[in-house]
């Protein structure tokens, strides 16, 4: 399901004040790394979860952290804009600012695990002892030190161990480095294990990596600190973050009116059912494209859960981000002027993709979202 903030109501014309970030900056000509990642936690072998991390450099993070198999929206997400780190707790609506001591440890913990993965790009290393490298830790490009990560190599000279550490000498994160891959032509951390003040807190196997990412500022805040607006005595526009989602689509014939796209929509969920059996749920709410005035072009067909491995005839949808329209009281009410008041707020840099209608049955109402996602121009 896309996940829309149930405060849209309340939403104000202001956007929240921003921290001015530096501009995007490659490092060793890499923009930025996205990496998935199996994470145990330690005494909790039986509930792994799935880490995400994505970096653009040099001062934007996002980490996703989620339980293996569970639903879209059950999960942690913590952002990083500059110095600024918010978090999203599981199934809240509204993001936490970190500040002080929670503020220099989210950073370092986001420091260490870039040190980790580009040795030995990106940081200014001194060489302290034979073995041991040293470089200090801004809050930001060009702002202020909060600390320093210490690199311990082996006979090698290759990292075995990293050392955050604040300004006043404490210890954060201990990561050591249990073996290596290669991808795209440089060498990646494979098993990770991170300790804190001695004792262990999770492994980690990075089980993908891609340096080719595209993102927009957008992705590094959270839904709720985005620029948002309302229109004048109208429907209220949401930023979101559109959750991955396992489908398939069934196209309806020209024409096809709000009434029968829900009718051959019901249809095609009753045989779905049928024929995928147990171990498989769908989502009921009643989800179509739609074509630049508004009307019904495809009805989609989702799983509940998205799957790694979809079954035959269906595929997967990464995340994405978007706006949302709410507060339409029936599809008859989505048209071509709805659509462009979409589109006129998706961010410079964008580009639009197809829009789509959510139908959420509540009681004996209708709720209508219509969302268009978008992605950074390519």
């Amino acid at each position: 399901m896309s996940w829309i903030l149930p405060v849209a109501a309340s939403l104000s014309l202001a956007a929240p004040p921003a921290q001015e970030v530096v501009p995007p900056a490659p490092i060793a000509g890499l923009s930025g790394f996205q990496t998935t990642s199996h994470m145990v936690f330690a005494g909790q072998d039986d509930a792994p979860h799935v880490l995400q991390a994505v970096y653009v450099f040099p001062d934007r993070v996002r980490l996703h952290r989620s339980l293996v198999g569970a639903g879209p929206s059950e999960r942690d997400v913590e952002y990083r804009s500059g110095s600024q780190v918010f978090r999203l707790p599981q199934g809240q609506p509204r993001s936490e600012a970190k500040a002080g001591e929670a503020q220099v440890r989210a950073l370092l913990h986001m420091e260490v695990r870039r040190a980790a993965m580009l040795w030995p790009d990106g940081f200014d290393w001194s060489k302290e002892k034979k073995k041991v490298r040293k470089a200090p830790v801004l809050d930001r490009a060009g702002g202020s030190e909060i600390g320093s990560i210490e690199a311990r190599l082996d006979r090698r000279g290759r990292p075995e161990a990293f050392v955050a550490t604040d300004a006043e000498g404490f210890q954060y994160d201990f990561v050591r480095i249990e073996s290596w891959f290669e991808a795209e032509k440089r060498k990646w951390p494979r098993e990770l294990s991170f300790e804190f003040e001695g004792k262990p807190v999770w492994t980690e196997t990075i089980e993908s990596v891609t340096t080719k990412v595209r993102y927009l500022d957008l992705f590094f805040q959270p839904p709720d600190r985005r620029p948002r607006s309302v229109t004048p005595q109208g429907p209220t526009i949401v930023s979101l973050d559109i959750v991955p989602v396992t489908l398939r689509a069934l196209e309806l014939e020209p024409g096809t009116d709000w009434t029968r796209a829900r009718a051959e929509f019901e249809g095609e969920l009753r045989r779905l059912e049928q024929r995928l059996g147990e171990g498989y749920s769908l989502d009921p709410t009643g989800t179509f494209e739609v074509d630049e005035d508004g009307h019904p072009i495809r009805a989609l067909l989702r799983l509940e859960r998205p799957l790694p491995s979809p079954p035959e005839g269906w595929s997967n949808l990464a995340e994405r981000q978007g706006l949302a329209l709410v507060g339409i009281e029936s599809p008859a009410g989505i048209d071509r002027r709805a659509l462009e008041l979409l589109r006129r707020r998706v961010p410079p840099g964008a580009e639009a993709g197809t829009p789509y209608v959510r139908l959420h049955e509540v009681g004996e109402s209708l709720r209508v979202h219509v969302l268009l996602p978008f992605e950074a121009a390519r």
